[in-house]
């Protein structure tokens, strides 16, 4: 499934995770695209994610600049400079960043395969209405024992009675140790939700620590091969959609043991 990581503290915040069902296809292009909100403001990420089966470099290049990209197991990755560049972007600076075509590069040189990656108009209307997170509430320490745990995760979506008018392709919430999703050594993930469900529960409870928690409505947005022009050599995608538009919205919270205050305790002190 797909869940990438969410605000600022995410990136290459981008969130839930290993690559997509999706993109474990040998050769395959996947962008998300995430709005959340910061500080009451509506803000934007850029992930990207490629491979090209048998191929040992890859270049990418976008309005803003050129990016090297590392392949960090089953796919390559930009370096840290693109998602530096790609996130806490308003709307107008989104559109500004996907105005032109981007291109990406396989083994650059004279047996290279180039593709451009057009990603035609996305209106802020395009993107589904924004999860909030309700339980746990950001900044709210867990305390255990007396507090659940594990937690239960509600959320909730403010102005919008019914979720399934605008119906995501799924909700899916993760939990994780790591603000960074890639760098988690613990994590739990929910399976591909329906829209109308607004809780979840992790199968094993929390340790102690600092654990970050994430919602995200997903909804496939550009179909290979849609948008995509391979213009030199060849590259043929085996996953079904390249450009994901998710809403998404992240708790942090550190789970801490509750202090003893028995009697016998209190004498001891005297």
């Amino acid at each position: 499934m797909r869940l990438r990581a969410i605000v600022a503290a995410l990136i290459p915040v981008l969130a839930v995770v290993g690559w997509s069902a999706a993109a474990r296809a040998t050769s395959f292009l996947e962008i998300d695209i995430v709005r959340h909100e910061a500080t009451g403001t509506v803000l934007h990420e850029v992930w990207f994610g490629a491979n090209k089966d048998g191929a040992t470099t890859c270049e990418l290049a976008t309005p803003s600049g050129a990016y090297v990209c590392l392949d960090v197991g089953g796919g390559f990755r930009p370096e840290q400079d693109f998602f530096d560049n790609h996130r806490d972007l308003s709307f107008a600076a989104l559109e500004a960043a996907i105005a032109s075509v981007w291109t990406i590069t396989w083994d650059a040189g004279p047996t290279q395969s180039m593709a451009t990656i057009d990603f035609g108009i996305v209106l802020a209307a395009d993107f589904l209405a924004l999860p909030i997170l309700t339980s746990p509430i950001d900044g709210m320490p867990i305390e255990i024992p007396g507090d659940p745990n594990p937690p239960t995760i509600e959320w909730m979506y403010e102005g919008i009675g019914d979720p399934c008018i605008a119906q995501p392709d799924y909700v899916a919430v993760n939990v994780t140790d790591h603000a960074q999703w890639w760098l988690a050594t613990a994590e739990q993930e929910s399976d591909e939700l329906p829209c109308d469900v607004t809780s979840w529960t992790p199968d094993v409870p929390l340790g102690e620590g600092t654990w970050f928690t994430r919602v995200v409505n997903n909804l496939s947005f550009r179909p290979v091969p849609e948008g995509i022009d391979v213009t030199e050599g060849s590259w043929t995608l085996e996953n079904g959609d390249w450009l994901q538009l998710l809403s998404a919205d992240m708790s942090q919270n550190v789970v801490v043991p509750t202090v003893s205050s028995s009697w016998s305790a209190v004498k001891a002190r005297y």
